[in-house]
């Protein structure tokens, strides 16, 4: 069996890329090539204590070799744990055609939706930058340093995108979130282009109109701070200038929320860490009125609105199962919880939903429990079944907004909007028409893959249960105990 390999090198140096002389031999690839593929884990690629990127198992990228038709390649296991790594082809694409290039591209971290296209002598890639990147101890999360390359040969170099924020806080507190926004508006993740030179100069992005102006830091386990001693969080960013300095939202494992703002103008550079002098938590003060609660005669209190609203007749935000943020495009490919596994039948490893739980309610996956602190969780299965087994809906519009009204049996009433939900595609679908809100419970029963499916409540003037994928994105009405 043949493979196509890459030979490639990566640094961060403070953090910079290494570059390499190679002599300019057009490889060249026919008919279909595959690599075995070796038993892994979740791993990721890292940052070493010299500021080096070093490759991590199950590493993948893209590479579009001499063709607009990207490949999938994959660190071989040799590989791990080093600067340079030896990458081998796991699929080719199929029968696809892709125009020709003149060289070899390859972006990190590997992505289906990757496009590509020839700009005069440079290449521009379509990509995505993620809005919620996972914490690593004095390192990047899983894929969230991005990093390409140009060559016209097999031995590739690959050079950084971005830069980074290394903050750090002293305290008592446990840190299960830390973002991140630019006081004017600075566009820091979503849907970017990463323009290619083949003249040596360095990679450029620059983020579209509708990418989102914050990114989030969310911690899979609680940090927990120390009083005298710093604890860093690095987080991924484009190179931004923060004109009017920029705002840092840090959440604890109770919900409760700490504000750090400077308003010096700041400027993360590609390839560079800009380091922010040690903070100690102090609480910011956040106190909610107790009038977004809502006693209908249940055994929860019912929140008066979404999370990410401000009133009943605003949809608030939409929220893949288990993620605390909002993205541009939602369904499996940017789904954050997901992971490889093995199949028996195929003897193959894919891609597949990953366990996190069969309640999430209260926890870290939580978005409630997250953005809103001071009790509030998503409702579990039993919750909102008790909400539709002894509630009154009726179908009705409330300042110009379709929705229900649910009616509890002491007479109290909340509104619950038709926000639609976003369903594979770049848009909402069933807005005014249909509301769907997220349980924390996980569907153990109408489970056809590996852990894919969660119960949600849908309303259209009455209502049903929905058990779905839970990479779709829905809204959340929060719930706390009495």
């Amino acid at each position: 069996m043949k493979k196509a390999i890459f030979i490639v090198l990566a640094s961060l140096a403070a953090i910079t890329a290494c570059q390499k002389n190679v002599h300019p031999v057009k490889p060249s690839h026919t008919g279909s090539l595959y690599a075995t593929m070796e038993e892994f884990t979740d791993t990721r690629t890292y940052m070493d204590a010299d500021n080096n990127i070093r490759w991590s198992n199950g590493d993948r990228i893209i590479g579009f070799v001499f063709s607009t038709l990207g490949v999938e390649f994959q660190v071989n296991p040799g590989s791990v744990g080093e600067t340079s790594a030896t990458f081998d082809e796991v699929s080719t694409g199929g029968l696809n055609a892709g125009t020709e290039l003149d060289h070899i591209i390859a972006y990190y971290p590997y992505s289906s939706s990757v496009k590509i296209a020839k700009s005069g002598s440079s290449y521009v890639l379509d990509v995505v930058l993620p809005a919620e990147q996972t914490y690593v101890p004095e390192s990047f999360g899983n894929g969230a340093m991005p990093m390409m390359t140009v060559s016209e040969t097999n031995n590739i170099t690959f050079r950084n995108v971005c830069g980074g924020m290394k903050l750090q806080f002293k305290g008592t507190q446990k840190v299960a979130s830390v973002k991140i926004a630019g006081n004017n508006g600075e566009k820091l993740s979503g849907e970017a282009i990463v323009t290619a030179y083949t003249d040596g100069a360095k990679p450029s992005i620059s983020m579209v109109s509708n990418a989102s102006t914050s990114v989030t830091l969310s911690c899979t386990s609680a940090v927990q701070l120390d009083e005298y001693t710093a604890t860093e969080f690095i987080i991924a960013l484009p190179p931004t200038v923060f004109t009017n300095g920029f705002t840092v939202i840090v959440t604890d494992y109770d919900g409760k929320t700490y504000e750090v703002e400077t308003d010096k103008e700041n400027e993360v550079i590609r390839s560079s860490l800009l380091v922010m002098p040690v903070v100690t938590l102090e609480e910011s003060g956040q106190d909610e009125s107790d009038d977004r609660w809502v006693d209908l005669g249940l055994s929860v209190l019912w929140a008066a609105y979404n999370v990410g609203a401000s009133s009943p007749e605003e949809y608030g935000g939409y929220y893949a199962w288990g993620e605390t943020e909002e993205k541009s495009t939602y369904g499996f490919e940017s789904y954050i919880h997901k992971e490889l596994a093995y199949d028996s039948d195929t003897d193959a490893w894919s891609w597949d939903y990953k366990y996190i739980g069969d309640e999430i309610s209260g926890t870290y996956y939580d978005v409630a429990h997250v953005k809103w602190g001071d009790g509030a969780r998503m409702p579990t299965h039993e919750e909102i079944k008790e909400l539709v087994d002894n509630c009154c809906f009726e179908g009705g519009t409330y300042k110009g907004v379709a929705g229900n009204y649910v009616t509890g049996p002491n007479g109290n009433s909340i509104f619950l909007p038709f926000a639609g939900k976003w369903y594979y595609f770049d848009d909402i679908i069933d807005e005014g028409s249909y509301g769907y809100f997220w349980s924390g419970t996980f569907d153990n029963d109408n489970n056809t893959h590996l852990v894919s499916f969660a119960y949600s409540l849908c309303c259209y003037g009455d209502s049903y249960w929905e058990s779905i994928y839970r990479d779709y994105g829905k809204s959340v009405r929060p719930v706390k105990e009495k």
